[in-house]
């Protein structure tokens, strides 16, 4: 679920459960047709051959930028990239950053303001 993860390929959706192994069951005209532990895999470049083994396609990056609203770039190789150029998790991750922020400001504020005595 990292950037240039899972998202870069079309029909898949991803199902967190909480305590579970990673597992990629793949559909074949409606019906379950395999299972595969994606904890055996422990290299990303491993996951992305089995992903295209399997004959999942990626997104082309116009079909990508329409996806995101962003353009893609390696948000890693940059240590602030713009706002438009996070993936959404990062994206996420500014957000509460920011909200933390904001709420600590606030307490600060309403200290100072509170009279004295």
């Amino acid at each position: 679920m990292e950037p240039d993860g899972i998202e870069l390929y079309q029909n898949v959706e991803v199902n967190f459960i909480s305590g579970k192994k990673a597992i990629l069951t793949i559909f074949r005209d409606g019906n379950e047709d395999e299972k595969v532990t994606l904890s055996d895999y422990d290299d990303r470049d491993k996951l992305h051959e089995l992903f295209e083994q399997k004959g999942f396609k990626k997104y082309t990056n116009d079909e990508m930028i329409e996806r995101r609203g962003i353009i893609m770039t390696n948000a890693e190789d940059d240590p602030n990239p713009p706002v438009e150029n996070l993936s959404p998790r990062q994206l996420r991750r500014k957000q509460k950053e920011k909200m933390r922020e904001l709420v600590e400001a606030r307490k600060n504020y309403m200290m100072v303001g509170q009279p004295l005595g």
